[in-house]
């Protein structure tokens, strides 16, 4: 039960990662073709992001390896 709720948050913060690099990807492609110099975006989204699904992703592995080794 708990690595199938783990299993639907990682693919919903996996597409979550998709659609804001999409928006980072479109928005940053305006600001190359921007004649005026634009300060840089932020990065604490994307590094909270990245922390959170290498925590989610640790602990599946965690628990599916438990389960493994569990039923040897």
């Amino acid at each position: 039960m708990a690595g199938n709720i783990a299993g639907l948050i990682l693919i919903a913060l996996g597409a979550a990662t998709i659609i804001l690099a999409l928006l980072r990807f479109r928005r940053t492609a305006r600001e190359i073709d921007s004649p005026e110099r634009l300060p840089g975006s932020g990065e604490r989204l994307d590094v909270a992001l990245a922390a959170l699904l290498v925590i989610l992703g640790t602990a599946l592995f965690v628990y599916l390896s438990y389960t493994v080794i569990r039923q040897l």
